[in-house]
C-alpha cells in the first residue's frame, strides 16, 4: 500500500478513445486507478479532456454526480475538470453548485505567449476553485530545439518561437528556463500549482532549482499546493516547491502527462551557471531577453489551436 502520508496523488478520469463520461465508467476508471496505485483513496480525480465529451449536459447531470458521491463515500478527496478551451470552465461552473468542483487543470494558456489563462482567474477565485497551470512549455514549444513534428501550433507561431531559441542561445541563457520562470510570475499568487512534465531525474532537479529560486526572490509566490479536505490551497512554506508530474495511468493503463513528457528544462549546459543576483526571481540580463522574446511574440500573441469539439455545449 502506497504511503499516502509523503504523496498526493492526482489521476486522471480519461474517456478514452471512445469519449465515454458515464457513471458506470467513472466507477470503472477509479476502482482501477485505486488498484494500480496501491491505494484506498485519490487526492484528486480530474474530469480529463472534457471538451471531448459529445454533450457536455452529460459531465454536469452524469459525471460529477458520480464523483459528488464518490467523494461522499471517501474514495476521492477532490474533484477537478480538465480541459484546453477556456470556456469549457464557464459552461460547467454556472451550471454546477458552488462546491461541486474543488480545482480546474488549465494547460498551455499561461506560457510566453499565451497568458489568455490569467483573465480567468478572478472568475475561478468567484467560484472558489484551486488552479493548476500546466505545460509552462506549451507541449515542448519553448525547447531550445523546438517542438515534437506533432506539436499543432500554426507554422508562425513555431517560428516566433524558434527565433526566442535563438534570441536565448546568443545569451546564453536557457529559453524553457525563462519560459518557467515567466509563467510562475506572471501568474502570481492566482495560480496554486504549476504542474509540468519531466523526463528525467536531470530534468526534476532543474525544474525544482527554478521553483526554489522563484520562491526565495518572490516570498508569497502561490508555487505549491495542497488538497486539504474538499479544496486546492496554496502552501505558504518556502521550503515546499510543487513543480509537480501527475503522470498517473490513465483509465486505459497508459500513462498521461497532459501532452508534456518533454517540457522540462530540455538542456543541460547551463547548470554549472554561478549564482546571479535575482530581482523578482530574474537577473537583469534575464529581464532584457524577456523583453525582446515579448517584442517577437507580439503578432501571435494568445494564438491557440483547435482541440475537442465545438458544437457539444448545449
Amino acid at each position: 500500500m502506497t504511503d499516502k502520508r509523503k504523496l498526493a496523488l492526482s489521476s486522471l478520469l480519461h474517456a478514452g478513445e471512445e469519449p465515454n463520461y458515464s457513471a458506470k465508467q467513472v466507477q470503472a476508471s477509479i476502482h482501477d486507478s485505486m488498484q494500480r496505485l496501491g491505494v484506498d483513496y485519490i487526492d484528486i480525480l480530474h474530469c480529463h479532456d472534457i471538451e471531448f465529451c459529445p454533450d457536455m449536459r452529460q459531465i454536469i447531470n452524469e459525471t460529477l454526480p458520480c464523483l459528488l458521491e464518490l467523494k461522499k463515500q471517501g474514495k476521492i478527496r477532490a474533484i477537478g475538470i480538465t480541459g484546453y478551451p477556456l470556456d469549457i470552465f464557464s459552461y460547467i461552473l454556472d451550471r454546477v453548485p458552488l462546491g461541486t468542483v474543488d480545482v480546474v487543470l488549465s494547460y498551455c494558456h499561461n506560457s510566453l505567449h499565451d497568458t489568455s489563462m490569467l483573465q480567468l482567474l478572478p472568475y475561478l477565485q468567484s467560484k472558489g476553485v484551486g488552479v493548476i497551470s500546466a505545460a509552462p512549455l506549451c507541449m515542448g514549444l519553448w525547447r531550445p530545439q523546438g517542438p515534437e513534428s506533432w506539436h499543432p501550433a500554426p507554422a508562425g507561431l513555431k517560428q516566433a518561437a524558434k527565433q526566442c531559441a535563438d534570441i536565448a542561445a546568443q545569451h546564453n541563457l536557457s529559453l524553457p528556463r525563462l519560459a518557467i520562470k515567466a509563467a510562475i510570475a506572471q501568474a502570481g499568487d492566482g495560480v496554486q500549482v504549476h504542474l509540468m512534465g519531466m523526463a528525467s531525474p536531470t530534468e526534476v532537479e532543474q525544474n525544482v532549482d527554478v521553483i526554489l529560486e522563484m520562491t526565495r526572490a518572490t516570498p508569497g509566490t502561490a508555487c505549491g499546493g495542497v488538497a486539504t479536505g474538499s479544496n486546492l490551497t496554496p502552501e505558504s512554506h518556502s521550503n515546499a516547491p510543487a513543480a509537480a508530474s501527475t503522470a498517473e495511468a490513465d483509465s486505459n493503463g497508459a500513462t498521461e502527462q497532459q501532452g508534456t513528457v518533454a517540457a522540462g528544462l530540455g538542456d543541460n549546459k547551463h547548470k554549472n551557471r554561478k549564482p546571479l543576483k535575482l530581482a523578482n526571481g530574474f537577473s537583469d540580463e534575464e529581464h532584457q531577453v524577456l523583453e525582446q522574446l515579448r517584442e517577437v511574440l507580439q503578432p501571435v500573441k494568445d494564438v491557440t489551436w483547435p482541440v475537442g469539439l465545438t458544437n457539444n455545449r448545449q
